[in-house]
């Protein structure tokens, strides 16, 4: 009784006979058929309710298949819509399609130093990009509890000085165009080679009255061309490559798990409004 397509989920019939006597119903005024009407408000929220149990990572049946990285954008981008004797399930999300389908291999160096935000070099354009650390059990790129609790002792201690955004001041990108951009005024940056990813973190103070807080970021150079002391440097043509990533089709799970009691649901509704 379901259909899904790249992004939504429609109540369809299955059978010809009862898509039948569907379309000839839909000749009748709902008014008529209120057992049929209910059956599909509540089909359809049944869809929407799966889906989004599946975008926020719950187990699904039929499948090992699991969403992981959960941050809940994706299950607030499904709604429902229903009219006459259709309903509809769909997510409006920009990144439901490559949720659902997957995506091939990008090589970010093609794409990101040609931003609105990319600079110009000796060695072509480049851009910087800033990465966000949370603390531990954050959803946001939760850093090690280890190194966080170093990092509060060393602030607590004195021996962090935090850094600042001071204002935006008009620069050049490397397409010629002015844009603003943040002047900082930078404090200490940690050195924690054990852990690439959060090698020359910096500590920005976000402050806000008597409350003291903290936001942890690192930055990157991603560039276009490999600067020339780097023809040794191992790795830099497969750095900031995004592998392929193969669709979930969390829709096709959605359809198969739910489609039996919805076809029953509507049977059964059709029927009690058809009894003489």
């Amino acid at each position: 009784m379901t259909e899904a397509s790249m992004l939504q989920v429609s109540i369809v019939p299955d059978d010809q006979g009862l898509a039948d006597l569907i379309g000839a119903l839909e000749m009748v005024s709902t008014k008529y058929l209120p057992n049929t009407v209910r059956a599909i408000k509540v089909s359809t929220a049944l869809l929407e309710y799966t889906w989004k149990a599946y975008a926020m990572g719950a187990a699904i049946p039929g499948t090992k298949i699991r969403l992981k990285s959960v941050r809940g954008e994706y299950a607030k981008s499904i709604h429902k819509s229903f009219q006459g004797l259709h309903g509809v399930v769909y997510s409006d999300s920009p990144y439901a399609a490559s949720i659902e389908d997957g995506e091939e291999a990008k090589d970010l160096k093609k794409i990101i130093p040609f931003g609105p935000r990319a600079r110009m070099g000796k060695n072509g354009p480049y851009s910087i990009v800033p990465f966000r650390h949370g603390a531990p059990g954050s959803l946001s790129a939760p850093m090690p509890s280890a190194v966080y609790g170093q990092i509060l002792a060393k602030i607590r201690a004195g021996e962090i000085k935090k850094s600042t955004v001071q204002k935006k001041v008009p620069g050049f990108n490397a397409a010629g165009e002015v844009v603003l951009t943040n002047k900082y005024k930078w404090g200490s940056r940690m050195k924690l080679p054990q852990f690439p990813n959060l090698e020359g973190m910096v500590v920005f103070n976000v402050s806000a009255g008597n409350q003291a807080r903290g936001e942890y970021l690192t930055f990157r150079v991603v560039s276009a061309n490999a600067p020339k002391q780097s023809n040794a440097q191992k790795g830099w043509a497969n750095s900031w490559v995004v592998p392929a990533r193969q669709g979930m089709h969390l829709t096709r799970y959605v359809v198969a798990n739910t489609k039996e009691v919805i076809g029953e649901a509507i049977r059964a509704g059709i029927t009690m409004d058809l009894m003489p």
